[in-house]
C-alpha cells in the first residue's frame, strides 16, 4: 500500500531491477532484483517520498511511495 509504513510491496509486470532514489535524486538502493508479481521489499527506508524505479527488458516503470 501507498503510503507504507513498515511492509514494501511492489508489483512488476515481468522480472527487473528495482532502484530507489529520494526526491533529491540521490540513489538509495540499487540493483534490487523483483520478480513478475507481487514483491515484498525488505528495506529500511526513513520517513519520505521516494522514487522506485523498475528496470524492464523493454521499458522502465516509476513509482512514488510515501514512507510513514
Amino acid at each position: 500500500p501507498n503510503p507504507s509504513t513498515e511492509d514494501l510491496f511492489i508489483e512488476s509486470p515481468q522480472k527487473g531491477i528495482l532502484t530507489v532514489f529520494n526526491t533529491q535524486g540521490q540513489m538509495i538502493f540499487k540493483n534490487l532484483p523483483v520478480n513478475k508479481g507481487v514483491n515484498h521489499i525488505k528495506i529500511k527506508l526513513e520517513p519520505q517520498v521516494y522514487f522506485f524505479h523498475i528496470y524492464l527488458d523493454t521499458d522502465t516503470i516509476i513509482k512514488r511511495v510515501l514512507i510513514k
